[in-house]
């Protein structure tokens, strides 16, 4: 809900009156709308998803059509003011589609061409506004505004604006326990060090997208670990709630004996594996230093100078 209620004050605030909403759904995001002192028209082609609609948005004017049928948009568009926006959430998965073997999910569609609409529907749609709700892995143009939203460090969306409606064309939004606690512009790019500092930072990966890790103040003496790693490295630990410091304890080398003997002598039992920018899974990492899981210490298995390095760090935050 507090994803959908920023982007629909983000709507509000531009000085829109009104949404088309042209794909309705159950309503979460015309609810949004609605409760933003927005005017709302829901389009659903589905008419007992549309019931289900009209009956969770009851202020909201619902439709029953398909807006990608030739012909059905322009009767839609003409109600609208050039002010107005047309807001587009396009499905990303679809029942028949290959399946998550953990989760049973349909997996996303990563082709923006296979969405329901398609991509290339949404950027032709002829209205000076258009707002749209996408992959936080899609990489839109640049005409197109973009804001990466985390909430509680997981990129949920990314919400695009085909008008100037924030303050720049890149920017991050992060959300923590269902209130947007900052929102951060587009910054310079960061170097790569090479080098492992005293501290190890995991940044919200929102900030990652939108390139806005420059542009904190927090930012100052902090580098990339490598390329290919998505951890920053620097000599203190930083206070912004988009950045997570992790203190460096040692780095783990040699064999798997080797390894095990200085977790050792480090007092380390227990720990947390972070190992996305390696092959192997935090389970495996586990077992191949003869460990178990705990929160005491934090394994961070990452690139740096183009090999892979194993680091134990002791974490600043409770909750990882």
């Amino acid at each position: 809900p507090a994803v959908a209620a920023h982007r629909a004050d983000v709507i509000r605030a531009s000085g829109a009156q009104r949404v088309l909403d042209l794909t309705g759904g159950l309503g979460f995001d015309s609810r949004a709308f609605l409760d933003a002192g927005l005017a709302v028209i829901a389009v659903e082609r589905d008419p007992v998803v549309g019931a289900m609609l009209a009956f969770n948005c009851p202020d909201a004017t619902v439709v029953q059509a398909d807006a990608t049928q030739p012909g059905a948009l322009d009767g839609l568009l003409s109600s609208l003011d050039p002010t107005d926006v047309v807001f587009v959430d396009p499905a990303r998965r679809y029942p028949e589609a290959a399946r998550d073997a953990i989760t049973a999910r349909a997996r996303p569609e990563r082709d923006p061409e296979k969405w329901s609409p398609p991509w290339s529907w949404v950027a032709s749609i002829p209205h000076p506004r258009v707002a749209a709700k996408v992959a936080p892995g899609f990489r839109p143009s640049p005409d197109w505004q973009a804001q990466w939203i985390s909430a509680d460090r997981t990129v949920v969306e990314c919400s695009l604006y085909s008008w100037p409606a924030t303050r720049t064309s890149r920017s991050a939004v992060l959300v923590r326990d269902g209130a947007v606690v900052d929102a951060v512009a587009e910054g310079p790019a960061l170097a790569v060090t090479g080098t492992l500092d005293a501290w190890l930072i995991e940044p919200d990966p929102a900030l990652t997208a939108a390139g806005a890790i420059g542009s904190l103040p927090d930012a100052s003496g902090l580098a990339w670990l490598g390329e290919g790693s998505s951890w920053l490295t620097g000599p203190a630990s930083p206070s912004h709630p988009g950045l997570r410091g992790y203190r460096v304890l040692s780095e783990l080398r040699g064999s798997s004996r080797q390894r095990r003997r200085q977790l050792e002598d480090l007092g380390v039992t227990h720990a947390t594996v972070k190992s996305r920018d390696g092959r192997m899974r935090p389970a495996e990492v586990l077992s191949s230093l003869g460990i178990t899981e705990g929160l005491e210490h934090v394994i961070v298995v990452t690139r740096c100078s183009g090999r892979t390095v194993t680091v134990v760090t002791e974490p600043v935050h409770l909750t990882l």
